[in-house]
């Protein structure tokens, strides 16, 4: 049975793929204060992933465990599979080695291979995580009023193990380069109960919260004028805390090619990811968004797998024009373009049997 599609969590899915694929390969130059601002913005996509994955999934009436296993070991044939299509694809387009035991791990574990760039999958391993961790949430979730303060409690740990120690560090160093002075470095990594995808964890239970609690979120802001402002202002303070950082790490208001460190491990993340879910949310959706929504949308699986060998091929083929001529506007050329190809590819692989998994 086909399910039902909600029009304003595939909206959000469209705008979050698209910041992904802007941020990926990018076409910006490196005194692009625009372009830096939108790649701190971009933080924000996979977080907002999460919440709409969380939401939805929280809301089926019963865990079908036969379902669930098999959603899981799909999700990791899917990821073997894309990672032996990217073996292949850059043993093509550049020098790739490797012995057979590498083969093995990297296919089956988390390793990677030299000149194969796999480090965008880390997102298929989050998504395992919270896969594996779903049933834990669902029963909570689901428990009234007792299983959602636990599941509130465990939103507490999760982000103080996240985000709030991430953020008392960064005050630690940086006091100590001002005061010259060395102060301690928190962790509690040790005695907390999550892994390394915690973060993501936390987004999607909190997504959970989200799309249950919408209409009494959206009446809560709409019910005074002021309250109307806070998803801008979570916006804003969110980008703006994630452009200080970086200033604060390498003296940069410019993109200067250079990231953002541990960008989904900040507190400005949190706001920014809830600052647009809340914004996208509320969106009068028009004719662009209608379309967004029903192509980009419904496909950002399959978009994220395709995308990188796209901008591979891009950047094979235009980084000269990228050194000249790298600005805002090609970087959302850039983008663009990808995203109308990937769509494309995706449209054709659907209609193939067996091999549309893929992208689905």
């Amino acid at each position: 049975m086909k399910t039902k599609r909600i029009e304003y969590l595939d909206f959000i899915k469209a705008n979050a793929i698209m910041l992904v694929v802007f941020c990926h390969k990018v076409a910006l130059s490196d005194s692009s204060i625009l372009g830096n601002i939108m790649m701190a913005v971009a933080w924000a996509a996979v977080p907002n992933f999460f919440f709409v994955m969380g939401g939805l999934m929280h809301q089926a009436k019963k865990l079908d465990w036969k379902k669930h296993i098999h959603r899981i070991l799909h999700a990791y044939a899917v990821l073997c599979i894309w990672k032996v299509i990217y073996l292949i694809f850059f043993s093509l387009v550049r020098e790739v080695s490797y012995s057979k035991v590498e083969l093995i791990k990297y296919i089956f574990l988390t390793d990677e291979i030299k000149n194969v760039e796999t480090n965008m999958m880390w997102f298929m391993y989050a998504y395992l995580a919270v896969l594996i961790f779903f049933p834990v949430s669902y029963y909570l979730f689901k428990g009234e009023k007792e299983g959602k303060r636990i599941l509130g409690f465990v939103l507490i740990v999760l982000f103080i193990q996240s985000f709030l120690i991430s953020a008392v560090n960064f005050c630690f160093e940086n006091w100590s380069a001002i005061t010259g002075r060395n102060l301690l470095q928190i962790s509690i990594s040790r005695f907390v109960p999550f892994g390394g995808y915690s973060n993501m964890v936390f987004f999607f239970i909190a997504g959970a919260f989200l799309f249950q609690y919408r209409d009494k979120i959206n009446c809560w802001i709409e019910e005074k004028a002021w309250r109307k402002w806070i998803p801008f202002l979570l916006f804003v303070a969110g980008t703006a805390g994630l452009v200080f950082i970086k200033y604060c790490e390498t003296g940069l208001i410019s993109w200067g090619g250079v990231y953002i460190s541990a960008g989904y491990n900040r507190v400005s993340t949190v706001l920014i990811a809830f600052g647009l879910y809340f914004i996208l949310q509320s969106w009068k959706i028009g004719k662009v968004g209608h379309f967004l929504a029903k192509y980009v949308g419904t496909a950002t699986m399959g978009i994220y797998f395709v995308h990188r060998p796209i901008l591979v091929l891009f950047e094979n083929q235009f980084q000269k024009y990228y050194e000249i001529y790298g600005s805002f506007g090609l970087n959302v050329l850039k983008t663009v373009a990808a995203v109308v190809i990937c769509v494309l590819v995706i449209m054709v692989v659907k209609k193939i049997p067996v091999v549309k998994e893929l992208v689905k």
